[in-house]
């Protein structure tokens, strides 16, 4: 049995690609997360790390419409202030999934032994650039692969971060019909 797709619920924004003036034009994953939080619509709301939200923008602009309604289960958990700083979860899990897809590859292994400290900040110098570097590497390994598949692979990175930062959360998202 499928899990039911979510509906947005009546006066948020319908998720979509990009960036948005206005949330009747539609909003990317933060956008509502920001609508959600009772902040005002930015793609960049205070709830969230910056790393953490990084990373939801792009699983945002690279799934299909169909995965991108999913998001919206996310977003909940997206308005929660983080017991850590997310970034080197966030390096981390990004370079393993793309490690998966190519063991071999210099740039994901570096990102990965950077992603492996225990403390990481998001402000500092080269951070930001690997994580791009590490992301845009995973994305190359996804291209081949059927569209669902590269979905699944992008909302489980982002599902991994949220479960190592959110615990208790993830144990909610994990027990609605038909999760992973």
């Amino acid at each position: 049995m499928s899990s039911p797709t979510p509906s947005v619920p009546e006066g948020l924004p319908v998720l979509a690609r990009g960036r948005h003036l206005d949330p009747r034009d539609g909003s990317c994953l933060m956008e509502y997360v920001s609508v959600l939080a009772g902040e005002r619509f930015s793609d960049r709301p205070r709830c969230t790390p910056p790393s953490l939200r990084w990373l939801a923008q792009r699983v945002n602009d690279a799934v299909s419409d169909p995965a991108r309604t999913e998001l919206v289960l996310r977003a909940p958990l997206l308005t929660r202030a983080c017991p850590i700083d997310p970034t080197t979860v966030v390096l981390g899990v990004v370079a393993r999934a793309g490690l998966a897809a190519g063991p071999e590859d210099r740039r994901l292994l570096a990102a990965r032994r950077l992603g492996e400290r225990s403390v990481l900040s998001w402000y500092r110098p080269g951070v930001r650039t690997r994580l791009l570097g590490a992301f845009l590497e995973l994305r190359s390994r996804l291209g081949p692969l059927p569209v669902a598949e590269q979905d699944r692979s992008l909302l489980a990175v982002l599902d991994e971060v949220l479960d190592t930062v959110h615990p208790v959360g993830a144990v909610l998202l994990a027990a609605r019909p038909g999760a992973r």
